[in-house]
C-alpha cells in the first residue's frame, strides 16, 4: 500500500543531523526504493532541510544558518548532477552533507 509522503520536518538540531544521516544512506536520489512513500525524493528532503534551517535560524545563529543553507544548496546540486551516482559528484554531495553533520555537532553541542 502507496502512502503519500510528507516529510519529516527536524524542529531541533540533533533531529536535522538525524535527517541529514536518512538523506546520505538515501542519496543521490533520496528515493524510498520500497515505494511505500511515493513522492519521497531528493527535492522533498531538501525542502524539509531547508524549512528546518529556517524553524530553526534562531537557535543556530545566521552563521551557522548560511553556512548550513549554503552546503544544502550544493549537495542538492550535487546529487541531482549524479542521479545515477556514476560521476562521482554524488560522493562530493555526501560529502558535503558529512560537513554539515560536524558543523551541527560542533557548534551546538548536539
Amino acid at each position: 500500500m502507496r502512502r503519500p509522503y510528507s516529510p519529516y520536518i527536524p524542529r531541533h538540531p540533533d533531529e536535522l543531523r538525524d535527517k541529514l544521516a536518512a538523506i546520505l544512506l538515501s542519496a543521490p536520489k533520496c528515493e524510498d526504493e520500497s515505494q511505500f512513500f511515493a513522492g519521497k525524493n531528493v527535492h522533498t528532503e531538501f525542502a524539509a532541510v531547508d524549512e528546518s534551517l529556517n524553524l530553526l535560524r534562531a537557535d543556530l545563529g545566521d552563521d551557522l544558518f548560511k553556512a548550513l543553507a549554503v552546503r544544502a544548496g550544493r549537495a542538492k546540486g550535487l546529487f541531482l548532477a549524479d542521479p545515477d551516482d556514476s560521476s562521482g559528484q554524488s560522493d562530493l554531495g555526501r560529502e558535503i552533507i558529512l560537513e554539515m553533520e560536524y558543523l551541527l555537532r560542533t557548534q551546538t553541542g548536539t
